[in-house]
């Protein structure tokens, strides 16, 4: 049963990838694609379900949230995610270019660039997510969704630069479960 939540929540993340990936892409209105993807979502038919397609995949698990109701704590999380990663993409662009060692943003692959976004809006946003948890589900989605050998490897290099920082300027405010290691305060 403790699986469960995990997946729930990494299926939360896959919608969150997809749904941030196209609004960045095709430059679009972030409102209106999620008032249309969730519209859409929610007219799919049941017989979509049975397709096993990548493409398909994100929208029926966005079905599935939408389905449980605005109450259920993975939509909640979805639509959150979603809508604080958008907002903040400039100033987590900015942070993550100041880490950019030897490259430019603009080298960045879009793929590895929703990821870091995504992963920075867990840390700052979310406080009842731990740091370690954000970081190593967006490195397994990494593998996935980027260059299974090196994406993971380039991103956590520029994000645990970023959790330094962001530590030693206490920007990362984490609560319950979400809070950061002891064994780290007592070094």
């Amino acid at each position: 049963m403790n699986q469960t939540p995990n997946t729930n929540k990494r299926k939360v993340r896959i919608v969150a990838f997809n749904m941030v990936y196209a609004v960045l892409v095709n430059q679009l209105d972030p409102n209106q694609y999620w008032l249309n993807n969730t519209q859409y979502a929610k007219t799919l038919q049941k017989n979509t379900q049975n397709q096993n397609t990548n493409e398909d995949e994100y929208l029926q698990y966005l079905q599935n949230f939408i389905q449980k109701g605005k109450e259920n704590e993975n939509y909640i999380l979805l639509h959150d995610l979603y809508h604080q990663a958008l907002r903040n993409t400039p100033e987590y662009i900015q942070l993550i270019t100041r880490f950019l060692e030897n490259w430019q943003w603009e080298r960045v692959s879009t793929v590895e660039r929703v990821l870091m976004i995504l992963c920075l809006t867990e840390w700052l946003c979310f406080p009842q997510i731990p740091v370690k948890v954000s970081l190593n589900e967006y490195m397994e989605m990494a593998k996935i969704y980027a260059n299974p050998d090196e994406s993971h490897k380039f991103i956590n290099g520029v994000l645990d630069k970023i959790l330094v920082y962001l530590q030693e300027n206490k920007q990362i405010h984490k609560i319950g479960k979400g809070t950061i290691t002891q064994s780290k305060k007592k070094l």
